[in-house]
């Protein structure tokens, strides 16, 4: 991201996914920003499918924040990945 579109655009994404991170998930969950573009969601108590369920709302979400003219706004439709682990 900021290779292509600048440091400033850089910062703008991850003010922005922090943003919409913090507002979709309980307070109970633990949010985190691990490097670069990656962050760590750690969900207790929680079915698989609502958790996945929750992470394509946050990717609809954030693409429709702006529209695709933004920069981050296209890579967040683009490349927004997830993986997930469950233990019991």
């Amino acid at each position: 991201m900021n290779d292509t579109y600048g440091h400033i655009e850089g910062d703008t994404l991850l003010h922005e996914v922090g943003k919409v991170l913090r507002s979709s998930f309980r307070e109970s969950d633990v949010l985190g920003r691990v490097g670069g573009d990656e962050f760590l969601l750690l969900l207790k108590n929680i079915d698989l499918e609502v958790a996945l369920d929750k992470l394509e709302q946050v990717k609809r979400q954030l693409a429709a924040e702006k529209p695709c003219r933004s920069a981050w706004a296209c890579m967040c439709r683009k490349t927004m990945t997830w993986r997930t682990a469950t233990c019991s």
